[in-house]
């Protein structure tokens, strides 16, 4: 059974916003990574990568999905 996408009409040039958490998340995570907070380090990396998924669909098609 597959569940219906909600999601949620964002002005294109919202994509900057998304990019630049992306980034944080990263820079965060390679932070954790020096000082060995394995989990830490792998949770910003996995975050990173949403907010990096979303700033394209945004920038693609001005849509964000939500939950």
């Amino acid at each position: 059974m597959t569940r219906k996408t909600s999601f949620k009409i964002v002005d294109s040039h919202n994509y900057k916003n998304f990019l630049k958490v992306a980034e944080n998340f990263f820079n965060g995570s390679k932070l954790a990574f020096e000082f060995e907070y394995w989990n830490a380090a792998g949770l910003l990396v996995i975050h990173a990568a949403i907010a990096l998924a979303d700033s394209v669909t945004i920038k693609k098609s001005s849509k964000k999905i939500i939950q």
